[in-house]
Parts: structure tokens; sequence; C-alpha cells
């Protein structure tokens, strides 16, 4: 892949499928290696593309990546070690298809409560149980951690919400904590059913209103 080598400036670069048929494309553990092995040169990343079973992506020692925006459609191949070394330091993180463990959830916040600039992360997961996680054991021992039980949240996605809109929901119990970065500023961690969403666009309410559960279907994902 001399061409990857070679590179030394892209501001993006998108891999995914030419055609709805995704069974058309084969695995391609190779691209998919050669992609990230040049992640210094590259802010926004987007992959869609199949690796084989069994894949295990070994970073080399001295890679560091600048990315600024990466979104892993097919993201099985992640690793919580590939998360902090790789995506800690990106500003905008997605992954789907990606079911981390709460052991490796929790030693991903740690580093991020410790060194990061990530400000938006939104994983998601195929792990049928997701809907009953707590995220108790995962970000709650964090300093200055607090649960959240109602809010005005800011994704994209949310239905009857237009973009950029504030839309105020309440959380089951443990599925929402506010949490400091390193950065000093206030976030919110939370799950949507098989989603789960780190973002600074949020704003606490203080109120006795009875307002829709954010996994409610008045308010499910599209």
């Amino acid at each position: 892949m001399e061409l990857m080598e070679n590179v030394t400036d892209l501001r993006a670069v998108g891999v995914y499928p030419t055609s709805k048929d995704s069974s058309e494309f084969p695995p391609n553990d190779e691209l998919c290696e050669n992609v990230m092995n040049i992640g210094r040169q590259i802010r926004t990343l987007y992959l869609d593309m199949k690796t084989s079973d069994g894949y295990v992506y070994d970073p080399p020692a001295n890679l560091s990546c600048n990315f600024e925006k990466v979104t892993i459609k097919r993201a099985k191949w992640v690793t919580k070690d590939i998360f902090i070394k790789l995506f800690l330091h990106c500003t905008q993180v997605e992954l789907s298809n990606k079911n981390f463990s709460n052991e490796d959830l929790a030693a991903i916040f740690v580093e991020w409560s410790q060194s990061s600039s990530m400000q938006y992360m939104k994983l998601h997961s195929e792990d049928e149980t997701n809907p009953q996680k707590s995220l108790t054991d995962v970000v709650g021992s964090l300093p200055e951690a607090l649960p959240v039980e109602k809010a005005a949240v800011r994704v994209d996605g949310m239905r009857g919400v237009k973009r950029n809109e504030f839309k105020r929901v309440s959380f089951s119990e443990g599925r929402a904590y506010r949490i400091t970065g390193s950065d000093d500023k206030n976030y919110i961690v939370f799950y949507c059913k098989n989603y789960l969403y780190l973002t600074t666009k949020f704003e606490e309410v203080d109120t006795e209103d009875i307002l829709p559960d954010i996994e409610s279907n008045e308010i499910a994902w599209r």
C-alpha cells in the first residue's frame, strides 16, 4: 500500500460500500489496518467496512492520531486499549456495533476524566441487555459524579425534536450522570436504549413536573 504510506495530510477519509447491498463487499482487514496506520494525517475518519471475525488491529507503538471526528460503523475490532490510545483525544467519537463491558467503559472514563479532548461520544451496542444496564459501576466513582434524574438534552435523532433543539426529559435510576471532564466542563453521560451518549449539550432541570422518559416510545430514537 505504497500510496497510503506516502500520505502526508488528509482532511477527511471515508471508506464505505458503494452499494446498499453490503454483502457484495467482503471483509478487508488489510485496508482497515492501512487506513488506521495513517491516523496522524487524518482529521475526519468515516469507516463503514467489514473486517473478518476475530480480526485484531495491532497499532504501531509510535502511532499517534490527530482525529477530530471518528465514525466507525462496524467497530467490533475496537478494544478498550485502542479506544484509549487512538480515540480519547478526538473531539467527537461515534462507534456502532460494539459491546464494551462495564469494566472497559469504566477504564475509558477514568482516562477521559484525567486527560482527554473528547467532547461528544455516541456508542451503539448490539447487547440485548443494554437497556437494563446502569452507569453506576461505570462513572459513579468518578470525582464529582452526580446522578441525573431530569435534564434538557440535545442530541441528533430524537423523535419530534428539531436539530439543535433541547428536549426536557427524565432518566431511569442509574441511567444518567453528570460528570466533570479534564477541561473542567460539565458533561452528561446517559443511556438511551442501546446507545450511550456523552455530551456537553445539556441543561440541568429543576422541576417537579413529570417529564417523559428519554427511553419511552414518545421520544425513542429514529
